[in-house]
């Protein structure tokens, strides 16, 4: 990922050193596998969806 069109502070917040900070909480397992546990950021309701 390079960055977010027209959103430079935004690009700059979730990309840091090559990593994509995604606000959500997560493990890796013994063989690999990934798991989404939580969210770290809230994330505002609009227009009734999320």
């Amino acid at each position: 990922m390079i960055g977010y069109w027209k959103l430079p502070e935004t690009a700059a917040k979730t990309l840091v050193d090559g990593c994509i900070h995604t606000g959500d909480a997560g493990y890796f397992d013994e063989e690999g596998y990934i798991y989404i546990c939580d969210r770290l950021k809230d994330i505002p309701k609009s227009k009734q969806q999320w």
